[in-house]
């Protein structure tokens, strides 16, 4: 390849044109591919299904326990992401507020932010402004933050409840600081899922975001995990139950003496009195099969004026 050609590549790839697809020698098409490294594969598709559930119920008893304070919010999931630390904490507004919430009895740490137009209407609905009234924008006082974390304590008990009956852990407020100030609270290159909510309340809608570092849960991975098979309680009549439903149903047996391979062109040339070996010995045993599964060995032999088998035994006992 010219130097000219390849000073070609490098300028496309680096405008971000769509990749060119290269030649070699031997006429195979080869590509140059653009790799995201920001996007980790921590969680399992398993585990980020049932992470997603129980926060969904997160979302329900949230909303229920913030009616009991006068603040009517709906909210709901809508995006599950696997990031790097540094991703999943953008993912947030800078202006939003942060709680670093401690998990027990695991020690470590995860984050709950929300936005603050949210904090704002609901701290006129706690102060008993109506409903349809539009929060005004503006900075957050000493007074506000104090009702800021009687807010948050709503959200992170109504997640310690879901993160209890999850996996045994509890969580509890160990600080609230402004977004911005709670950047290395892990590694920047730490695998995260980033849980992304959103919350409605009359006219207002803001965003929510629980962050799960992979090193602070994983202590307790087992218990958000698909379960294996040998880990689920056993009912000692469920194998009769199966083996009575399926008692019923019909299967053809066939016994089955030998059989050979033949060229289409010999089968073809095939006529009556013919002899074809099978090339196994005249008192061999037949095999007993249902479809193509060898189930017994047996023997030939008449039952009144009907043919009939007799069984040697299972196939696995008459080949050892």
């Amino acid at each position: 390849m010219s130097e000219g050609r390849i000073a070609s590549l490098f300028e496309r790839a680096a405008a971000g044109d769509r990749p060119m697809d290269i030649v070699d020698s031997g006429g195979r098409a080869r590509w140059l591919r653009t790799i995201d490294f920001t996007r980790p594969t921590k969680f399992t598709p398993d585990q980020e299904s049932r992470l997603r559930r129980a926060h969904e119920s997160f979302c329900r008893v949230a909303s229920t326990r913030l009616a009991g304070d006068r603040i009517p919010m709906e909210i709901e999931i809508v995006d599950v992401l696997q990031l790097t630390w540094s991703d999943a904490h953008a993912l947030s507004k800078r202006t939003a507020m942060s709680a670093a919430l401690l998990a027990e009895p695991i020690g470590s740490k995860l984050l709950l932010t929300l936005d603050v137009p949210l904090l704002l209407g609901s701290i006129e609905r706690l102060l008993g402004s109506p409903s349809e009234a539009q929060p005004t924008q503006r900075p957050l006082t000493d007074i506000d933050l104090v009702l800021v974390r009687r807010i948050f304590d709503v959200f992170i008990d109504s997640l310690s409840s879901t993160w209890e009956q999850l996996a045994g852990v509890t969580l509890s407020r160990a600080s609230l600081e402004p977004h911005t100030e709670t950047t290395q609270m892990v590694g920047n290159s730490e695998p995260t899922l980033a849980i992304q909510m959103e919350a409605r309340m009359e006219s207002t809608t803001a965003q929510i975001v629980l962050l799960l570092p992979h090193a602070s849960v994983q202590p307790v991975a087992a218990a958000y995990s698909k379960p294996s098979d040998a880990g689920r309680a056993k009912d000692p009549d469920s194998a009769t139950a199966i083996r009575a439903r399926l008692g019923g149903v019909d299967i053809t047996l066939r016994a089955e003496v030998g059989e050979i391979r033949m060229p289409v062109r010999e089968v073809l040339a095939l006529k009556p009195g013919d002899v074809v070996s099978l090339g196994i010995p005249v008192d061999a045993a037949m095999g007993l099969r249902a479809d193509d599964v060898l189930l017994h060995h047996v023997r030939p032999g008449r039952h009144g004026r009907a043919r009939a088998i007799q069984i040697l035994g299972p196939a696995e006992e008459q080949a050892s």
